[in-house]
């Protein structure tokens, strides 16, 4: 039996890459969205590169169009898809890393980068909380809680960025998009 390559019909480029680190100081709760346990809403120990994605088409679109509309966002979300792929973001305790994974000491990464906070909504009739609605939100710290004698650490967000080296004009503000 013989089996013979395709030929493409059109020549192929490959476009390069340029690696860029990331670091985001943390400077407010950070909600992840995971899954819900009871009435537990539980956050993931990391920033997903589909939700850094959404937050730079959007601010891409804001900063380039007054009064955007969706279809401004789904094409700039598809310009931000074709040129850049990011990462997940991890916690870490200094500027630019090393990342603490939430599968290495699930015990200890726990403690010192998730937390909570339960609210409920009142019902003002009674003077009491509403039936049913108590919930607690799970969140990434900003400061990670001491170990021994420490002064509470602050949070970064380490990953990376892969972006091509040419890119289209809609995607010319991305450095300053992520400031």
């Amino acid at each position: 039996m013989r089996v013979s390559r395709p030929r493409p019909s059109a020549k192929v480029t490959e476009m390069s890459w340029q690696i860029y680190p990331l670091t985001f100081r943390l400077v407010s709760p950070l909600h992840i969205g995971y899954r819900k346990v009871g009435n537990l809403q539980q956050t993931r120990g990391y920033v997903t590169g589909k939700a850094l994605w959404a937050a730079l088409t959007a601010r891409l679109t804001r900063d380039a169009i007054a009064g955007a509309t969706g279809a401004d966002y789904q094409r700039i979300g598809e310009q931000v898809n074709a040129h850049l792929r990011f990462s997940y973001l991890y916690p870490a305790l200094d500027a630019g890393g090393p990342a603490c994974y939430p599968w290495e000491d699930e015990t200890t990464f726990a403690y010192r980068f998730l937390d909570s906070y339960a609210s409920t909504a009142l019902d003002y009739g009674r003077q009491s909380g509403a039936e049913g609605l108590l919930h607690e939100v799970e969140y990434i710290r900003p400061r990670a809680r001491p170990l021994a004698d420490e002064e509470p650490p602050q949070v970064y967000l380490v990953g990376r960025l892969y972006v091509q080296e040419e890119l289209p004009a809609g995607l010319a503000g991305w450095k300053a998009a992520l400031c």
